[in-house]
Order: C-alpha cells, then structure tokens, then sequence
C-alpha cells in the first residue's frame, strides 16, 4: 500500500510540474473570457475600461461550431440490410448516451465540451461503466443506461503521452473536495475520523482520480482459457479459484498492458491500484482547440484566445489613457487672477476654480513636434486583433459601401481559423465513440442496453446489445453555420446557375440531401399547378358533389364535359348557347388569339410554358428550374 502511495504521488508531482505552464495560461483565458483583466484593485478615483472582445470571440466561435446538429456515421465492412440496421441502431444509441447523460446532469453536454475547447484549448470527456446501475439489470435488459459521461475541464486534467494502448500513458484528474463530500462517496477515512463534523463540512483536500497503462504478467482461467483480473471469478465459465500463468509458445510468461485505476484523497490511497476489467483504454478522451505541437502540455492545444492574450490589454491600456485625458479636458477647472489675490466666489456648479497672483501661470506644456495621432494607433491595435480572431463583418457589422462578395471574403477569413477545431472535435468524437462501444461489447455482450433522445426532431427509443456494436467504426461530422451563410448559398447557386446543374446546386449550396427527389417533387408540383390539372380537380370536385345528389354541380359539370367535345353549328351559322369553358380572362384583358397566341387548348409546349409563367411565375418544365 505504501509503496503504491508513494509511486502514485511521485507520477503525479512529476506530471503536475510538466503541466503547470499549461494550466496558468488555461487560468488566463478563462479570466479574459470572465472580464477579470486587471491583477490589481483600482486606484480612488481611477475608471477603467474592460473590452468584451474575449467574451465575443469565444461566444461566436461556439455559436459557429455547435449551430447544426450533428451527423453520427456508424461505418462496417459488410454492406448488407443486416448491417444497415446494426448501424442505425448505433448511430441513435451514441446520440442517446449523450441525450441521456445531458438530462441527468441538467446540461447540453455538446455545448459544455465545445466551450471549453474554444475557450480554454482543450478539454476531456471521460466515459465510466456505472456498476450501480447494474442492479437494474432484469432479464437480460438494463432499466437505466450504466454508461456515465461527464465532460472535464483542462485545467483539472494532467496527462502524460507516451502509451501503448492510446496516446496517454496515464491521466490524472485532480481537484479540491470536501471531507463531507468524499467520505458519503467512499465511507469514512481513517485519517479524518477524529475530525468535527462542521470541519468536514469546509476542509478541503486533493481528490485525485488516477488511471494509467500498466504492464503485467497475462493469468488465465485453468478451465477456458479465458483471462482473470484481481483475482475475480471467470467472467467466461465463473471459476472462482486462483488463475494460472499465460504462457508462450517459447516457454515464457506473456505479458499484456493492461488498465489500472486509483483514487487517493488527501495523499492517502482510498482505492486501487487495480487492474480494471472491461476497459481498454484509459476513459479519458482529451479534445484540443489548435495543436502546435506534441512534446510540451502547452502546445498540445491552443485557445482561441491566444492571438489577443496579449493585443486586449495593451488595448485597454490605450483606452483607459485616452479617457483619462478625455476626462481632464472636459473638466477644465476656471482660473482665477486677481492683483491681490483675494478669493472669487464661484458657484459651485462651474466646477473647482484655480486662483492665481498676478504672474502666475498654470498650464500644460505644448507639445513642439507633431502631436502623436492616438486614433491611427487604436485602429492599428484594433486591425491586428481582428486578423488575430475573426472580422468585425462575422458579428454582422462592417462598411455598408462594401460589396457582397468582399463581405464574402471577409467571412472566409474567419472560416479558415475554425477548421482545425472543427476537424479536432470531429476526431475526439470519433475516439470517444470507440471507447463507449469497446465499454458495451466488455460489459454487456449480450445484455440489451437501452436509451433515447432526439434525431431530426424526432423522438426515438432504441436499445442494441455489445455483439451489435462488433465490426463497426464510427465517424462524427460537423457543419458550422456562419453569419449570412444562407444569403451566401442562396446567392453562390443563383450565380451558378448557367454552369452547374440544378441538381448540383441544389446539394452544393441549398443542403438537399438528394436532389433528385427534389427535383421530383417540382415536376409533381409542376404539374399539379398546370391549368389543365386545375380542370381535372374541378370536374372531380364537381363529379363527387353530383354523386351526392347536388344538381348544380351536376349541370355545371355537364358543361365542362360537353366543352370538353368537339361541337360544329349548323353550316353557315353559330352556336350562341355553347359553354366556352372555364372564363380564362377577366373583363378588359387582352385574349390569348390578340396577344399573338394560339387558342385556347391548342398553344404548343413553348406558349403554355409562357403563359403559365406570366400567369402564376412557375415554370412548367425543368429548365425554368433555378
């Protein structure tokens, strides 16, 4: 025990020392996001300016990244109905797990990961196999889902790289807690069972949960040849006596990596170490912002906050000295010269007033050379801070004489600095979505787990087993959305129209998923929007309302069918009770024989395509399609 103490604490003062870099400038960025810029109180008197930039910054980048939902991709081998269904079934249970966990800490669980990456460089989500939820087990279902995901701030996590089974050789998650708190968790600790209850209520000490790769001697069960843990029961056969060595072809034992977890508060060991049976990675899925490197913690992610850590106080420093002389200036007190020096009365409501002798002076002193212009040096600081984060024209300001298109190229310049991020959120999720299937084929191959939430604004309910999840590999993609990105689409597919097909647009820049349908859908519409359609709902309308017993519509009906038939007068004369057909212009319009078209029913596909046009500004044929 006191030797696993002592290796543990060393491990973690040695990695501590590595990270404090990192975390001091985590500890930064969250005070320039919090608007704590200034160490020291301010002076009597004295009015400081606190710029939001930092808050601004990180609220849009978050609001960029997390705007549209994101699509889940459950990928296998096979291409089958069977494995179809299997990765559907993935796809919604990775979506629950997240749905579920969210509703039980009363929190958006994307929203917390995605701030805290933007915001501080990094972050972790750590993902456990509850075992208290194991009671709820019963014929083979679980009533509650035992998975319990929590996302952790960076500035709580000290990782060391360098492991065999993943990137971490271990990871340490340290933080202050309460007697009280710690004991209801894990019993009552020896060291502090003298201690006053009300002490325990406000000391506090280090709680740190500790996991790590560890190597060691391989022991199966004597019976099945399956592997044994901390000398538990065979999960395979339940043998319960002591495992035996694993041994190679060459005689000697083999040896594995394996997971180990312990837990130590006030540098005592409360668990552990052990082997944990069922993980085969460390359950920590760290997400960066912008990696620069991987040796040093630092440079493992960058926040978004970087750029400006040191432009916004340099910033407010200018803008505080320019109020101040703003402030003198405005305020000019009233200077009195008198012969013989005898006090003025003023009224107060003027302000201080200044007396002076005869021969005395009291001013500023003139500057001799060309004054400094302090408006050129705050739009030289404020130019660089957008360059450094993102253009003014991305929180929907900018120059009302600039045109589209560089308001477009403004926005891009935003766009390229969340890339990265994107593509690093994307990649941890990915990570994390194999752990938590690794954790439901270890800890319920054949046990139905169960979950729900919401996909497309649908509710949903699903439940799949460990042996559904074999053989697949998940990708996350995220779409951010932008400032005018929709005028934007909608402008870049109307621009493109005489080179790129409908249907392409319609997938590059207006997000239909398959066009072709939609374009099946605007001939269907088309068609249901043509005069001759119209007529046919008419005379079925007329027809069902006959069928009724509704003698209007009957006659009425009896018109349009005869209309519908070609008729010829008597030789020579006319047919002045003939029904002309449903009225096609109202009194005073122009006819379709004087504007220069054919009659009535027989205008070729061109003079129908017009007139539809003119009529209803719908076009009857694909090529009218934008």
């Amino acid at each position: 025990m006191a030797q696993d103490e002592q290796r543990i604490l060393e491990q973690y003062n040695r990695v501590r020392g590595k990270c404090q870099l990192w975390h001091e400038r985590v500890e930064e960025y969250g005070r320039l996001y919090d608007l704590d810029h200034y160490k020291k109180p301010a002076l009597p008197g004295e009015r400081r300016v606190v710029l939001s930039k930092a808050m601004n910054i990180v609220d849009l980048a978050v609001g960029v990244l997390s705007a549209n939902a994101m699509t889940i991709e459950a990928i296998s081998a096979e291409d089958n109905e069977e494995t179809q269904r299997r990765a559907g079934l993935i796809e919604k249970f990775l979506d629950g797990v997240l749905y579920v966990n969210g509703e039980r800490q009363e929190s958006d669980l994307r929203y917390e990961w995605t701030f805290l990456q933007v915001r501080d460089g990094a972050c972790g989500i750590r993902t456990l196999w509850d075992t208290q939820f194991d009671a709820t087990l019963h014929e083979g279902h679980f009533g509650e889902l035992p998975l319990s995901v929590n996302v952790i701030p960076a500035r709580y996590l000290f990782p060391e790289p360098g492991g065999k089974l993943s990137r971490w050789k271990r990871i340490f998650y340290a933080v202050e807690r309460t007697i009280e708190d710690v004991e209801q968790e894990y019993g009552d600790i020896e060291k502090y069972r003298t201690m006053p209850a009300r002490d325990k209520q406000t000391r506090k000490e280090d709680y740190i949960d500790y996991w790590g790769e560890v190597r060691v001697a391989m022991e199966v069960c004597p019976y099945c040849d399956a592997e044994m843990f901390n000398n538990l029961p065979c999960l395979n056969c339940g043998y319960e006596g002591e495992a035996v060595p694993k041994m190679g072809a060459d005689g000697k034992q083999i040896m594995t990596w394996k997971v180990e977890n312990a837990v130590m508060y006030g540098n005592r060991l409360l668990k552990g170490p052990e082997i944990m049976p069922g993980y085969d990675h460390i359950p920590y899925t760290l997400m960066f912002y912008k990696p620069i490197g991987q040796v040093e913690p630092h440079e493992w992610g960058q926040s978004a906050l970087r750029p400006i850590e040191k432009l916004l106080p340099e910033l407010e420093w200018r803008i505080n000295r320019q109020t101040r002389l703003l402030n003198i200036f405005a305020n000019m007190p009233l200077i009195a010269r008198t012969r013989d020096g005898r006090p003025i009365e003023v009224d107060s409501v003027f302000g201080d007033v200044v007396h002076l002798s005869e021969g005395e002076d009291l001013s500023f002193p003139t500057w001799s050379g060309q004054p400094p212009d302090a408006r050129e040096q705050m739009a030289l600081l404020s130019g660089e801070m957008q360059e450094s984060s993102f253009p003014t024209a991305m929180y929907g300001a900018g120059a009302s004489a600039s045109s589209g298109y560089a308001m477009s190229q403004m926005g891009d310049a935003g766009r390229i600095r969340l890339t990265q991020p994107q593509k690093q959120q994307e990649s941890a999720l990915g990570v994390w979505a194999q752990k938590v299937l690794s954790l439901i084929r270890n800890f319920a191959p054949t046990q139905s787990v169960q979950v729900y939430g919401r996909l497309h604004e649908l509710a949903y309910t699903t439940e799949l087993t460990g042996q559904d999840t074999n053989g697949f590999r998940v990708n996350f993609s995220l779409t951010p959305q932008f400032p005018n990105d929709e005028m934007r689409k909608v402008a870049m597919s109307t621009q493109t129209k005489d080179l790129l097909s409908s249907e392409t647009r319609m997938e590059r820049y207006l997000g239909v998923q398959q066009p072709d349908k939609e374009v099946s859908r605007m001939l269907r519409e088309l068609a249901e929007r043509h005069p001759m359609m119209v007529e046919y709902k008419l005379m079925a309308y007329f027809q069902e309302r006959a069928e009724r017993g509704d003698p209007s519509a009957a006659q009425v009906l009896q018109r349009m069918m005869a209309q519908q038939m070609p008729q010829q007068g008597p030789e020579g004369g006319n047919n002045p009770e003939q029904f002309s057909g449903l009225p096609t212009n109202q009194p005073g319009q122009v006819t379709q024989q004087e504007a220069g078209l054919a009659p009535p029913g027989q205008e070729p596909l061109q003079e129908q395509e017009a007139m539809g046009r003119d009529a209803q500004s719908v076009p009857l044929t694909p090529q009218g399609m934008v």
